[in-house]
């Protein structure tokens, strides 16, 4: 994104924490306690979005917050276990899962 693209989405980052529009980054406020920084590469695009990780995942789109995910090799497998109705004293029937 340019700096006139994030200025549409944002709006102008606060004149008295942000004095210089070129400066390497701009700081804004998600919330009271959610700072988040736009740092801009040599061409003025966004190199990157830092701060906290909660308050960055909701600043970027979904898809391109998060780091791309492991090879489904590295994912552990996970054993499914059968269930088998369990009968409780008032003669009502539950799922529970196999032993």
């Amino acid at each position: 994104m340019t700096k006139e693209q994030v200025i549409m989405s944002l709006g102008y980052p606060m004149t008295n924490e942000n004095p210089r529009l070129d400066a390497p980054y701009w700081r804004y406020w998600w919330s009271s306690w959610g700072e988040y920084k736009i740092h801009w590469n040599g061409a003025g695009r966004v190199k990157e979005v830092t701060g906290h990780p909660e308050t960055v995942a909701h600043m970027l789109a979904q898809g391109h917050a998060a780091p791309e995910p492991a090879p489904a090799s590295a994912t552990p497998a996970v054993k499914k276990t059968a269930t088998k109705p369990v009968s409780t004293k008032k003669g009502v029937t539950k799922d529970a899962t196999a032993k």
